[in-house]
């Protein structure tokens, strides 16, 4: 496997150039601010829905579909938020991203793990990706916000475009063979995940703190227009900020390295 095709999926897989905007997109479209709560609560419930049904998908059928099936929602949740300036149609487009975000969720990661000979090696191509992917999200969102300048619906037409990036790459990448089980153990490996009390309350607990954060990062935007900073220069802003998480994120991994010793 060429770790090429790995990094360039993992820093565009889901790299929009609509992030560092799209809420003041939804409040430019009429949208309260407890509606777009509300949007991001959907997102957050298809994200808690899908996730184990997805990871049972991809044992059975295979990883690389995965990747597929993430970009494919990706696309669909990006075309609602142009398609029809909807309350209906927002809420459609995150649940699409919701779907999308548990759709990727670990697929690549255990792809390559299954498919590198050398374990040993799977964390630091894992931690050296995530530089990478913040590096990249820095560059896109600091162009999303001069395309947004330019008319307000062009962040989530030219995110479409960048999907062509992780669907190349990723397309490349082996697909790892599925375990050869019938729907019928699916389904009761599924009833059994339910019947785990301490899972759902795990799950539900990242939920509830993914949720959070996801309220958080909503006011950010708004908060920067009060202050003065307007719409073209939020890229900027969370462009710096990634920035700084992937100078730290490479930081933790040379300490890591350092600690672990030759």
């Amino acid at each position: 496997m060429k770790k090429g095709n790995y990094y360039l999926n993992r820093a565009f897989a889901l790299n929009f150039f609509m992030t560092p905007i799209y809420v003041a997109y939804l409040l430019d479209q009429g949208l309260s601010f407890t509606q777009i709560s509300s949007l991001h609560i959907i997102r957050d419930i298809a994200i808690f829905c899908c996730e184990i049904p997805f990871g049972m998908l991809a044992d059975w059928l295979g990883r690389k579909l995965m990747i597929y099936l993430s970009i494919g929602l990706a696309v669909a949740a990006l075309l609602c938020f142009t398609v029809m300036p909807q309350f209906s149609f927002f809420a459609l487009a995150f649940a699409l991203w919701g779907g999308a975000i548990a759709a990727d969720s670990g697929t690549v990661s255990a792809l390559v793990y299954e498919s590198l000979p050398d374990k040993t090696v799977h964390q630091k191509l894992v931690s050296t990706s995530e530089v990478w992917r913040k590096l990249a999200h820095s560059i896109v969102n600091f162009i999303g916000g001069i395309l947004y300048l330019i008319h307000a619906t062009l962040p989530f037409i030219a995110s479409i475009g960048l999907m062509v990036i992780p669907l190349v790459s990723g397309a490349k990448m082996p697909n790892t063979k599925p375990k050869s089980q019938t729907k019928k153990v699916y389904w009761q490996q599924l009833r059994e995940h339910l019947k785990q009390s301490q899972l759902i309350i795990s799950m539900l607990s990242i939920s509830l703190l993914v949720s959070a954060f996801s309220l958080v990062f909503m006011y950010q935007q708004p908060v920067l227009e009060q202050i003065g900073i307007n719409v073209q220069y939020f890229g900027v802003v969370f462009a710096g900020l990634l920035f700084i998480g992937m100078i730290g994120s490479y930081c933790v991994r040379h300490l890591s390295l350092v600690k672990q010793g030759p």
